[in-house]
């Protein structure tokens, strides 16, 4: 197949068998362009080394760039399809993705949340994780090199270009230590020329969590040299200073991934997924309990939940009370009308009886002047009505009856909406009967009462609760205001005023706090002016020299550079 020469700033017709169909860019060792493989009509993405890299060295890197990433396959790793070389120069086809890089999403200013953060965190350090234990070291972790698909949050990590092999065989061997990577996203023992292994990549994932989370820079300097000694020397900025509403466990993640010393990070990329997962479960939930986990001052807390507890319990005692008032009040209801009932009865007996029909009347017109009683009706044997109060009208049976030996007494609601208690009863003359009665005794007597008894009850639970809630609400305004002296004081303290102390004169629990507080002050204080804290000496960074210096006015380009010994 014919061969062209190509320049940095032409595009070649074809790279080996690749048609090629546009320039995506340029990086530090190579050109990467678009193409399409005739044999399969698959749209990839051709990375082909610079002119100005010849030097064996380089080409060997390449080389092994493409062994080593070509070897990994990984949901969250750009696959590698092809190596070749062309017009003497070494190339790779790799899988090409449509959608941005981390860098390009960074660069709107919009930071994405907590949660994203997380779940794309969890996703590169498996990543990472895999292309470790299978023994490759990226080196460059950075934005630009963490690649989307389109419209997808799905990150999967790119350029293996500096990759390096953890097996001393198939290490590249020069004259001293080669320092390659972005210095923005090195690591302190990159940017010393120390060897490197994994945890380096960690410390670079650190870094771009840290952007991720406050839209700034862990390490910022003008200069190519200073960042290098800010890297290797100084803390990134306290995130109380830049994003205090990142979540403490997320932070410590984080903290921990930037410790200069390798020992201190997480020494595996699934140790580091494992404490991602366990805080995107925290943030899910948290966000699931948003709505009912909103700030509420303690005191507030403790009185409604107390307020709410003695409301039910006083409710249901409530309840219970009278409920059983209201059943005994019933049954000396229901006597006293049963009693009347017979009463009447035994007093109608004679003229029934005698088929006196005038007097029967007087009788019955005379239990028609009685408030309590609302209707009064008389059957003979037949079960024709002799005397009665009323006329025929329509009565509405309730739900309640009740059969006590001869009484049937049943709650009835007169057309008039009247709720009653009616009484039947048989009418006897010598234990025989010779006819029965109804009966009709007003219940709005008891009903008033139990509504009366019911509208107390309430008053006194409503004010029992009240006054539960404002006495807590008083207890807690006592506690929580001792608490907020403590942490004002331990604010004070992690600010760095060693010499704040809370000063409050109690002898109960509140007071032991603050003697612990005030212990735990004094043994810190104590270690800092003894020199007794474990503080790592700043590493001074070694001189470098090279034929490639990096560029000063660029902190974020890939810089490849060789130390002495």
């Amino acid at each position: 197949m014919h061969e062209q020469q190509t320049t940095q700033a032409s595009t070649p017709d074809r790279i080996g068998r690749y048609e090629i169909t546009g320039r995506l860019g340029t990086g530090a060792m190579a050109e990467i362009f678009r193409a399409r493989d005739p044999d399969i009509d698959r749209v990839v993405a051709i990375k082909l080394l610079k002119h100005t890299w010849q030097e064996e060295r380089d080409l060997e890197r390449f080389t092994r760039e493409a062994r080593a990433a070509g070897a990994l396959t990984h949901p969250n790793i750009v696959t590698v399809y092809d190596v070749g070389r062309f017009a003497g120069r070494p190339y790779l086809t790799m899988e090409l993705l449509e959608g941005p890089t981390l860098e390009a999403l960074m660069a709107t200013g919009d930071l994405l949340s907590h949660r994203q953060v997380l779940e794309l965190a969890i996703a590169l350090a498996r990543a990472l994780h895999y292309a470790h234990e299978n023994n490759v070291v990226h080196r460059d972790i950075k934005p630009s090199n963490i690649l989307f698909a389109h419209d997808s949050l799905n990150p999967k990590i790119a350029d293996f270009g500096i990759a390096r092999l953890e097996n001393g065989e198939q290490t590249l061997q020069t004259g001293g230590h080669l320092v390659i990577g972005t210095p923005r996203y090195m690591s302190p023992e990159q940017a010393l020329g120390e060897t490197v292994d994994r945890r380096s990549d960690l410390f670079s994932l650190g870094v771009v969590l840290f952007e991720l989370l406050t839209g700034e820079k862990a390490f910022d300097a003008p200069t190519t040299t200073s960042l290098l000694i800010q890297i290797a020397r100084d803390k990134p900025r306290s995130f109380r200073d830049t994003a205090g509403d990142v979540p403490m466990g997320l932070q410590q993640i984080v903290r921990k991934l930037l410790e200069k010393n390798p020992q201190r990070r997480y020494q595996t990329g699934a140790a580091l997924a494992d404490a991602l997962q366990r805080e995107l479960e925290a943030v899910i939930e948290r966000e699931a309990d948003a709505g009912r986990n909103r700030y509420v001052p303690l005191r507030v807390r403790w009185s409604a939940a107390m307020g709410a507890i003695v409301a039910l319990v006083l409710g249901a005692s409530i309840f219970t009370v009278v409920t059983i008032q209201s059943r005994v009040i019933r049954t000396q209801v229901e006597d006293a009308g049963a009693a009347l009932a017979r009463f009447i009865a035994n007093e109608a007996s004679t003229p029934l009886l005698g088929e006196d029909w005038v007097a029967l009347e007087s009788f019955v017109e005379e239990a028609r002047r009685r408030d309590t009683i609302a209707y009064l009706t008389i059957f003979d044997h037949d079960g024709i009505a002799r005397a009665s109060t009323i006329q025929a009208q329509r009565m509405r049976r309730d739900n309640r009856e009740t059969h006590v030996g001869d009484r049937h007494i049943t709650d009835l609601t007169l057309s008039d909406g009247s709720p009653v208690l009616d009484f039947e009863t048989a009418v006897q003359f010598q234990d025989t009967r010779i006819g029965h009665l109804r009966l009709g005794l007003t219940r709005s007597g008891f009903d008033s009462l139990m509504a009366t008894t019911w509208s107390l009850m309430i008053v006194l639970g409503l004010v029992t609760a009240a006054a539960v809630v404002a006495t807590l609400y008083v207890f807690g305004s006592l506690l929580t205001r001792p608490l907020r002296l403590l942490a004002g004081s331990m604010q004070a303290f992690g600010s760095g005023d060693w010499d704040h102390r809370p000063t409050s004169v109690r002898t109960d629990e509140i007071g032991q706090l603050y003697t612990a507080f005030n212990q735990m002050a004094d043994a810190v204080q104590h270690q800092l002016n003894g020199g007794h804290i474990d503080v790592a000496p700043a590493p001074t960074p070694r001189k470098r020299t090279g034929t490639r210096p990096p560029d000063a006015s660029d902190p974020e380009a890939t810089v490849v550079l060789t130390v002495p010994k």
